[in-house]
């Protein structure tokens, strides 16, 4: 694993390449959640980054503009520059890794971005939507019922024990419906771990769009409960993106 920064000098994103060799066949791009989903999952991304690798598939990580080490603070988040980052990050893929195509995997809110993120990057013929977030109203609720925010100003407010802008709040419980008939024309897989509203809802909208849904029972990293699933990792569900990853 190569760790390192890219992008425009001043506003850098922090990136992880995990190298496939020679022999690769294949690209991807990881969207990762945000905030303490972020931390809880980062382990079982890391791994499903490396064994992807292992098993021919160049693999980047990276951080969003105002999360882990990119460049900004946490209130300096943004839904529209994350548009951006991806770009970015999509771009510096294809360059490190030698080819044209590419497939992206988001998880959670990290599926939202990348989903909206699909219609604008032509490279991207495959994608993984892992209990994706579409409904930014239900999961905002679910975060805040989770960790009660105790500042609030006209300017930040805490969320989800992140100081974040007013204005990054409203998009995240507003988010804008993905472009489904974009995803319909991907290679692509929803896979679930949980069974929720939330969960339950997204399914439904990428179902009816013609996406492949699977649920498999499994840990759901992002929760991070530490009492229950410390060291655990959601094996069933990264075996399955891996199997798909190789055409099964």
């Amino acid at each position: 694993m190569n760790a390192f920064y890219f992008g425009p000098s001043g506003r850098q994103l922090y990136g992880f390449f995990h190298d496939a060799g020679y022999t690769a066949t294949g690209a991807v791009l990881i969207c990762p959640p945000w905030g303490a989903e972020y931390t809880n999952s980062h382990r079982s991304l890391r791994v499903l980054a490396r064994t992807l690798a292992e098993r021919g598939h160049h693999v980047l990580r990276f951080d969003y503009s105002g999360t882990g080490d990119s460049w900004g603070d946490s209130t300096d988040a943004d839904l529209e520059q994350w548009q951006t980052d991806i770009a970015l990050a999509a771009r510096e893929l294809r360059t490190m890794s030698g080819t044209d195509r590419i497939s992206l995997i988001g998880m959670r809110l990290g599926a939202y971005v990348a989903a909206t993120a699909a219609a604008n990057l032509p490279a991207v013929d495959a994608i993984v939507l892992w209990d994706p977030v579409l409904d930014g109203n239900a999961w905002a609720r679910e975060v805040a019922n989770a960790h009660p925010h105790r500042i609030a100003t006209e300017e930040v407010i805490e969320f989800g024990r992140t100081l974040i802008s007013t204005r990054f709040h409203q998009q995240l419980t507003t988010l804008a419906p993905v472009d489904t008939d974009v995803l319909s024309r991907l290679r692509s897989l929803v896979i679930t771990t949980c069974d929720s509203e939330l969960t339950n809802a997204a399914v439904e909208t990428l179902g009816n769009a013609g996406m492949q849904v699977e649920h498999v029972p499994d840990i759901s990293p992002w929760l991070g409960d530490m009492a229950i699933d410390h060291g655990q990792l959601p094996g069933r569900a990264l075996r399955r993106i891996v199997e798909w990853y190789d055409g099964g």
